[in-house]
């Protein structure tokens, strides 16, 4: 007779980063904020948050949930058509990362009085 797990176990895996924008495109120079979440059963050990060479990071406080809101600025002298890369960074408990990103159009933007 043979025996076997009647259930899969679950498996070490990364955690799962998601993240959202306040605005689909920015202007140089501008601030691109919005909103982020980070999960793992294990616990989300830091999450960082890298916008124009700028990097930010949260401490998970080992959290199985990381929810928080960011806001980091943009520099002058983007070309229009350019793109500025938002990155997040999520690392777990047991050291397993994961990693999202999105390009974001550099947009003219006019003066308004």
């Amino acid at each position: 007779m043979a025996a076997g797990c009647l259930e899969e176990r679950p498996r070490p895996a990364p955690p799962l980063v998601s993240f959202q924008v306040d605005a689909p495109a920015v202007c140089s120079p501008d601030t691109v904020s919005g909103d982020l979440r980070a999960e793992d059963p294990d616990g989300i050990d830091s999450l960082w948050i890298t916008v124009d060479g700028q990097v930010e990071g949260i401490d998970g406080l080992l959290e199985p949930v990381l929810e928080s809101s960011f806001k980091l600025l943009i520099r002058p002298g983007l070309g229009v058509g350019s793109s500025v890369l938002v990155l997040i960074r999520a690392r777990d408990l047991t050291g397993f990362t994961d990693t999202t990103s999105r390009s974001l159009p550099v947009i003219l933007c006019t003066a308004t009085t």
